[in-house]
């Protein structure tokens, strides 16, 4: 697994009191859950639990998986926006339905979302997104910038950011079963992960703040040329 916890670091090092207590006993939590597994592909979905981010796809995927490595254990991170929660409840129900209950574990808002997903984050070795649309996905450039490949589906902005076999995988939207077979395919080539995941660091510099910067600026000035302003 590559090493991402210095991440982790920064972002608890902020934080002080009960809230630090909070975390750290939810980061222990969250080590003896991924250190019990002897599946080598610790995955999970980070997505407002919502129709669009198509999380029953990644519950019939990891049914699938499941078939085949029987101690995998996955995580859905979001929350229902919904004051009734019926969508999550609904979610909870098909895991149920399809006997994943000890597989896949469901993982709400909490106060500091952002140090939480550093202490996830540090603990995965995939991000999935399975989103019908998808204008960014920006959950991918934070995994990616955690030296973690991605599965996605391939919607909207995604293949912007996302480069097939390179730093990470895509799939046709809406298709579970080659999304499990993509993960399975992680799962067998330790190799594959680490090279997609050093790949995926480097990409996700692209979208840091300088950068973006810079490449604002250069866009404003090849814009400012061309209108011939600043020409003597």
């Amino acid at each position: 697994m590559l090493s991402k916890s210095s991440n982790s670091f920064t972002a608890l090092s902020s934080l002080n009191g009960p809230l630090i207590l909070f975390i750290a006993c939810f980061c222990l939590a969250m080590a003896a859950l991924l250190v019990s597994m002897s599946f080598m592909v610790n995955a999970a979905i980070v997505a407002q639990l919502v129709p669009a981010k198509r999380h029953v796809d990644f519950i019939h995927a990891m049914a699938e998986v499941a078939k085949q490595y029987p101690q995998a254990r996955f995580l859905i991170v979001g929350a229902d926006p919904h004051p009734r929660g019926e969508y999550g409840q609904s979610l909870q129900n098909l895991v149920d339905c399809l006997g994943l209950g000890e597989q896949i574990h469901f993982i709400g808002f909490c106060a500091d979302m952002a140090a939480i997903m550093a202490a996830i984050m540090a603990g995965l070795d995939v991000v999935v997104l399975t989103s019908a649309s998808e204008a960014f996905g920006r959950v991918l450039v934070e995994a990616m910038y955690c030296g973690l490949p991605v599965v996605a589906a391939a919607v909207g902005g995604v293949p912007q950011v996302v480069e097939q076999d390179k730093n990470g995988l895509m799939v046709p939207p809406q298709r579970p079963d080659l999304l499990a077979a993509a993960l399975l395919k992680l799962a067998e080539d330790e190799a594959l992960r680490r090279e997609l995941g050093v790949a995926a660091a480097v990409s996700a510099q692209e979208y840091s703040t300088e950068r973006m910067i810079d490449k604002i600026t250069v866009l404003y000035e090849e814009l400012l040329r061309q209108k011939g302003v600043g020409d003597r």
